[in-house]
């Protein structure tokens, strides 16, 4: 078959001995934008003309800017030496280079026609842009080469070789959800996008390949309330296949909690509730949404359900690079279920007739059948008793993932990194996601690279990076990260991102950008000025742009949620007393330190003085790192912030201590009670070393 997509190979290029092998937010969820009431941030601002703009603004910041930002520290592995610093007569050293308005609008004015941001977008939609394929490798290289004639201090790709997952493209009758009895098959899912495009075939990566059998249950989202809410029906879940509808958490938790609870696969939907709006019909004969941004009822959302982030799965802890020892096996990292996704079109064929309890009103979506929990079909007499059978066959492959990565080098602080980043690859077509941060990416890069022909360097070293492998989980950004950690200091942060109705569908086309989003890129070219200029700040300013008073809000959060677990706490002997104090005498601080950042008169401030402040914001960043942040998640390490055990899209305050409260819903003995006191002394330690550091003064002189 001529679409299948062809293994990482590149013509000309030698194949390694791992492409060579047969061995190998974001799910983000989606919140109907036209249904007051359903979410609280979309009010009476979002109605009429000037919400659907304030909408496509909201979209295209969110995925044009995809991006990392994030400020580094590396010890001594910048080749060459930052520019020598030049004194006064009185040996006072100044400042000596800070943020100049003068150099921000020269970059304004060199940001690209819309029509630029229209090519680039046009040139990552010519390729299959699933990671590790060829066509994928090509426009990789494409942008490398690209990148080259740019002028810039480096261009470089960085090749790690992992274990990834594809559906099966030579085995036919695969990959499918059927409704048999015991001598016939009464339905069949289809999926019409893959007659056209049969490179495309919906999968869930890291899903187990299995074939089971069994009655179904209708699980509504997936999460812990929606199990123990089946549990209060008395229907049981064991040795059942579970039909879950995407949204609320990320898909990973949802397959997580099925697991958990005894069941032989799960089907993922996006349910039309959540994907359709009102206006495209009641769902009688099927939704209309033809001439609208909403779902077609045949489009299939793709997903990742790999719950343990850590880069490739047979590295999880270190970077897959060449002639290092892999594990043996993945599976312990891996969900044991199969899984696959299917449309909302199928899913109601699945829902009809079902069996079983009437569901809680807020269970009822939009497929416009009556939903019951099931297990199991109504069966009259002329009929046996049917249940769903899942046959999923997906496949390891290893292959070459590449990251690309650019550098203006700073001429001051050399050694200091912002980062800059976007993924490149996608599950389909990716006009949005990732076309317009890969389009926005470059024009940042010839923005910044056209400034420096005027003879002007950024202070500090910019890093520009393409990510590979994003949709397997950030694979392509920890392998990286793995790969320097001893010398990265302080890490880079994705924002926390929601979706659009076609996002990781083949609707996600640059026509579907154009007609529903931003039909001149006017928006886009707009959202890029604003970026330019937060790496303007980042890189140029003499004293970082940080306001420490933002950890206030974080530490605000953190005592209202464990607040709820005030009881636990007691019975682990522990008052939140302690801690309290620990993060009132640190707000505090930090509020001085601010105010006194304020007040500075840079003009009167030396050099070394600016870099001494800097030392300690970002120092006071680092003092929340702890090896054991996060009980048995040692790739999390931040005791302030992490994702949620029960939903990687969400994060949780002071993670240590809810991840061991959490335990105690299912330890049976009193560890969990050793863990919790563990993880509270570790935060009120790590919160008054950070008080040290911002305490600490100038040695010469109190600033």
């Amino acid at each position: 078959m001529s679409n299948i997509p062809t293994r990482g190979y590149i013509a000309g290029k030698p194949v390694s001995r791992w492409e060579a092998s047969d061995s190998d937010n974001i799910d983000i969820e989606y919140k109907n934008l036209d249904r007051p009431g359903r979410q609280a941030w979309c009010g009476e601002c979002f109605s009429g003309p000037k919400g659907l703009a304030l909408k496509a603004l909201i979209l295209i910041v969110i995925f044009c800017f995809g991006l990392v930002f994030g400020y580094v520290i590396r010890k001594g592995t910048c080749p060459g030496e930052s520019k020598p610093l030049v004194a006064v007569d009185d040996g006072f050293v100044p400042i000596q280079q800070d943020y100049d308005d003068e150099i921000r609008q020269q970059l304004q004015e060199r940001i690209s026609h819309p029509l630029n941001l229209e090519d680039s977008i046009k040139t990552i939609t010519k390729h299959l842009p699933l990671s590790g394929v060829g066509q994928t490798n090509h426009l990789l290289y494409y942008t490398r080469n690209m990148w080259a004639t740019f002028h810039l201090d480096t261009a470089t790709v960085r090749n790690y070789s992992v274990q990834l997952m594809y559906p099966n493209y030579t085995m036919e009758g695969v990959n499918k959800v059927s409704i048999v009895t015991d001598n016939e098959t009464l339905f069949e899912t289809q999926t019409n996008e893959t007659n056209i495009h049969p490179n495309y075939l919906p999968f869930n990566a890291y899903s187990h390949s299995g074939h089971v059998r069994g009655p179904l249950v209708y699980g509504h989202y997936g999460r812990r309330e929606d199990f123990d809410k089946l549990k209060e029906l008395q229907v049981d879940v064991n040795q059942t296949i579970l039909l879950i509808r995407y949204g609320k958490i990320h898909p990973s938790n949802k397959v997580q909690h099925a697991e958990r609870e005894g069941a032989l696969g799960v089907i993922l939907y996006p349910d039309p509730y959540d994907y359709v709006g009102k206006h495209s019909g009641d769902g009688s004969s099927g939704y209309d949404t033809s001439g609208t941004w909403w779902l077609p009822g045949d489009a299939v959302v793709r997903s990742s359900v790999r719950y343990w982030m850590s880069g490739d799965p047979l590295t999880p802890d270190y970077p897959s690079v060449d002639d290092l020892p892999r594990l043996s096996n993945s599976q312990d990292f891996l969900t044991s279920l199969p899984v696959f996704p299917v449309s909302y079109n199928d899913a109601k064929r699945l829902m009809q007739n079902l069996s079983g309890r009437d569901v809680p009103s807020d269970w009822v979506g939009g497929l416009n059948v009556t939903y019951k929990t099931g297990p199991g079909y109504i069966v009259s007499n002329q009929e046996l008793p049917s249940e769903v059978d899942l046959n999923v066959k997906n496949e390891f492959l290893f292959r070459e993932i590449h990251n690309i990565m650019a550098t203006i080098h700073g001429q001051y602080e050399k050694d200091h990194y912002i980062i800059i980043g976007a993924h490149i690859d996608s599950w389909t077509m990716g006009a949005i996601d990732a076309g317009t941060g890969y389009a926005a990416l470059m024009d940042l890069i010839r923005t910044f690279s056209d400034q420096r022909q005027t003879g002007w360097r950024p202070r500090r070293t910019i890093i520009f990076a393409g990510w590979d492998a994003s949709k397997y989980g950030h694979i392509g950004a920890y392998e990286w990260v793995q790969e320097y950690e001893e010398q990265l200091t302080s890490g880079a942060e994705y924002p926390d991102l929601p979706s659009y109705p076609v996002y990781a569908t083949l609707n996600d086309t640059q026509e579907y950008l154009q007609t529903y989003i931003d039909p001149t890129f006017n928006v886009t070219t707009a959202l890029v000025r604003v970026l330019c200029d937060i790496i303007l700040r980042l890189s140029d300013s003499a004293i970082l742009p940080f306001n420490v008073t933002g950890y206030q809000h974080i530490m605000e959060r953190g005592m209202r949620g464990l607040k709820l677990y005030e009881s636990q706490l007691q019975d682990a002997n522990l008052r939140l007393d302690l801690l309290s104090s620990a993060v009132n005498n640190f707000t505090s601080t930090t509020r001085e330190f601010q105010n006194k950042l304020a007040s500075i008169e840079k003009r009167n401030m030396s050099e070394f003085e600016a870099q001494f402040l800097n030392d300690k914001l970002i120092r006071l960043s680092r003092a929340f790192i702890h090896s054991g942040a996060v009980l048995s998640q040692p790739q999390y390490r931040n005791v302030l912030i992490a994702p949620h055990p029960e939903n990687l899209n969400e994060e949780i305050i002071f993670p240590g201590i809810i991840n061991a409260l959490l335990q105690a819903k299912v330890d049976t003995t009193d560890r969990w009670k050793e863990e919790v006191r563990k993880q509270f002394a570790v935060l009120v330690v790590c919160l008054q070393r950070a008080r040290n550091i911002v305490t600490e003064s100038y040695p010469t002189e109190s600033l």
